[in-house]
């Protein structure tokens, strides 16, 4: 589904190499793979097509959200979106996806293909009980195949706060990658919450299996440092996750099982731009604890989080 520019395959040919070349050196730049680089340029342009306009029915989850907000981090491998109804059979997301791809296509010479779409038999991520399901995504460029992603999908009814719209910024200098969308997602007291509740709900079915989603603590520990947030909200929303999902939070960040001391720093070290220092297990829970303990332990209700100056204060969100 793709509306060509009528350049020549000359022309594309030298559009494909420059483009290559700028993702090895972004990749080089920031320690991380051109794959994954090259990743989040199909990322990009899968957004700046399904989000073109203002009301989607979709909403932005997980890690991506995050790297959107907070502007740097740990990169994703695929993406989470959110459907504000469940739908009844998986043909007419794949038509409504489709079609959002060619409201929204730039004549650019990228193409969009979903190959394959299939129902989850695990519960979604987010504890809500909802229909989930994999969409896998093609993008070839001039013809040629320029990267492969899936899209985790669920329905969930969105938030009754307001949705945020996270503006989103290119992974690197591309004409291709100009006019991108605000990309609508949940608060950050609602995405920090499912991490926090998460961190230490039972996973896979097995009551007694602790969480291994290290990249949960990193994430809270790029809130920490980048994002700012309101003590009152982020205090319902944990109250509110954890009930929910019939939890009880700990009084202060531990954590979820003892094979995190070893298992974490290894996992931890191969998340992009995560601060070496906070490799240890216990340095990443003090750190994000002088932000979560006073929420957890109920004696904050109050003020709102400088990331800047890494403490609350009873003054106006930055």
């Amino acid at each position: 589904m793709m509306a060509s520019s009528n350049r020549s395959k000359l022309e594309i040919a030298q559009e494909r190499r420059a483009r290559d070349s700028r993702i090895q050196r972004e990749a080089k730049q920031r320690g991380t793979t051109p794959e994954l680089i090259r990743k989040q340029v199909a990322f990009a342009l899968f957004f700046q097509r399904i989000f073109s306009q203002e009301d989607s029915r979709w909403m932005l989850l997980g890690g991506n959200a995050l790297l959107i907000r907070a502007g740097h981090g740990r990169f994703t491998q695929d993406i989470d979106l959110s459907r504000d109804e469940q739908w009844n059979d998986l043909s007419d997301v794949q038509e409504e996806i489709e079609g959002l791809l060619r409201q929204g296509d730039r004549a650019d010479d990228f193409d969009f293909t979903i190959t394959k779409i299939a129902s989850y038999s695990e519960p979604d991520n987010y504890g809500y009980g909802a229909k989930t399901a994999k969409i896998t995504v093609r993008v070839d460029f001039g013809g040629k195949q320029f990267d492969i992603f899936t899209i985790d999908i669920t329905s969930r009814k969105h938030i009754t706060s307001a949705v945020e719209r996270l503006q989103l910024k290119p992974v690197l200098d591309d004409d291709a990658l100009t006019d991108l969308p605000k990309i609508p997602t949940v608060p950050a007291e609602n995405h920090m919450a499912d991490k926090i509740c998460a961190l230490y709900e039972k996973h896979q079915g097995d009551k007694k299996r602790p969480s291994t989603r290290y990249r949960d603590l990193a994430d809270l520990v790029r809130f920490v440092q980048d994002i700012p947030l309101d003590a009152n909200r982020l205090a319902l929303v944990i109250s509110h996750e954890s009930h929910r999902r019939k939890i009880i939070p700990p009084q202060r960040l531990v954590a979820p099982d003892e094979s995190w001391t070893t298992k974490y720093p290894q996992a931890a070290r191969d998340f992009a731009q995560y601060p070496p220092h906070l490799l240890p297990l216990n340095a990443a829970l003090e750190y994000v604890g002088t932000c979560l303990n006073e929420i957890l332990n109920g004696t904050r209700t109050t003020g709102h989080w400088n990331p800047v100056n890494q403490q609350w204060e009873e003054t106006t969100r930055p």
